[in-house]
């Protein structure tokens, strides 16, 4: 019994480590505990190192989901596509980048490996799943085939659809049907697993239960590759490969099958902008509190000096920037967000606090100066 307690202790250590799900710093997600509404956990809020960090999801089925973005991790023009943006999850510094510049007027070839795509053979981004990278390897390939004249209009196309509330309203609410015999066959192999087997075990004996609790875990697992399989055609019909590859691991491993339900929602949102997600899954004061964090970088990002950025980079970014700050005031204004909630002074803390960080806000009773927290802004004075 000692050895089988011990087992069991393993399961469960294989099914917490599962919970957790390593993400690149500038992923955005938006978790649920209890099935309330959404929270933001984004930059600081998730430990880790400088390029990646840690989101943990409710390990206790079926409450909680988790759901991750990412701002899109190009900056496009008509001429071509540079691996890097000047945006950065605030409060929170900007990961390093890969910084190469493509002009859609040269030969090269573009593929993806998992999440990396690369140009020419060599690393041109890392997405934050594989489903953005696909995405982003056809826009590539859509943008180059394209005229000049013509590139404009289609990448603006691209920020409308990343901006698309209803879209991600749909997804959402595909969600939870495309799901429903998933979740409950997860929760029923938790607690088979993690309930009944030790109580059968105890109460009669491992020697006389062991035979029927393997055929119910083999019949569980089974349910459960078969449902996956279904719910994710019915939410990811063109991903045949990365469907096949989960689950061959989810039959290998009852942990991997329980945390079933995060393979599939982990990726679910994944092309859209942050900002328009935060529309959806949270309540009104939560996502005003982050459209003023999302706006105030977009007009004050990160200073490119740490990067050492080339001038056609930082060029093709703050091309991408302002861009980018047009749609997204756009959208705000359109969710009837004012102005000054992102471009106000903060309240002042005190009579002594003489300058603030447009950025995170930090205030500072020294005259302007910079914001260290904020790679070196310059600060504004009350």
């Amino acid at each position: 019994m000692r050895e089988f307690l011990e087992l069991l202790a393993v399961f469960a250590a294989i099914y917490l480590f599962d919970c957790i799900h390593w993400a690149r710093r500038e992923t955005v997600a938006f978790r649920t505990w209890w099935k309330r509404r959404a929270h933001v956990v984004a930059g600081e809020d998730m430990p880790g190192n400088q390029t990646h960090g840690i989101v943990f999801a409710q390990p206790l089925l079926p409450f909680g989901r988790v759901f991750l973005t990412q701002t899109f991790p190009l900056s496009l023009t008509k001429d071509g596509a540079v691996s890097f943006v000047s945006v950065a999850t605030n409060p929170g510094p900007r990961p390093a980048q890969v910084g190469r510049r493509l002009r859609f007027d040269e030969s090269f070839a573009v593929d993806r490996e998992t999440r990396r795509v690369r140009a020419g053979g060599k690393l041109f981004v890392e997405a934050g799943s594989e489903r953005l990278a696909r995405r982003l390897v056809a826009l590539i390939a859509e943008l180059r085939a394209l005229p000049a004249s013509k590139r404009d209009a289609r990448i603006d196309a691209e920020i409308k659809r990343a901006l698309d509330v209803r879209a991600i309203e749909a997804r959402v609410a595909a969600f939870g049907p495309a799901t429903a015999d998933l979740r409950g066959a997860c929760t029923w192999e938790l607690v088979l697993v993690f309930v009944l087997t030790p109580v059968a075990g105890i109460v009669y004996g491992l020697v006389h239960v062991w035979l029927p609790l393997l055929a119910s875990l083999v019949l569980a697992q089974a349910f459960i590759v078969w449902a996956f399989v279904r719910a994710h055609k019915a939410l990811f019909a063109d991903e045949h490969s990365g469907r096949r590859g989960q689950a061959i691991l989810m039959s290998l491993s009852p942990p991997v099958a329980m945390r079933a339900l995060d393979a599939l929602s982990r990726d679910l949102l994944v092309e859209f902008h942050p900002l328009a997600v935060a529309r959806v899954m949270l309540g009104e004061e939560e996502f005003r509190t982050f459209a003023a964090r999302v706006l105030r970088d977009a007009h004050h990002p990160l200073p490119l000096g740490r990067e050492g950025t080339d001038a056609d980079v930082a060029a093709a970014a703050e091309s991408w920037r302002r861009r980018s700050v047009a749609a997204l005031e756009r959208f705000v204004r359109k969710q009837g967000v004012p102005d000054e909630l992102w471009s106000a002074p903060p309240t002042r803390e005190g009579d002594d606090c003489v300058s603030w960080c447009p950025r995170c806000l930090q205030q500072f009773t020294v005259p302007p100066g910079a914001c260290a927290r904020c790679w070196d802004l310059e600060l504004s004075a009350f």
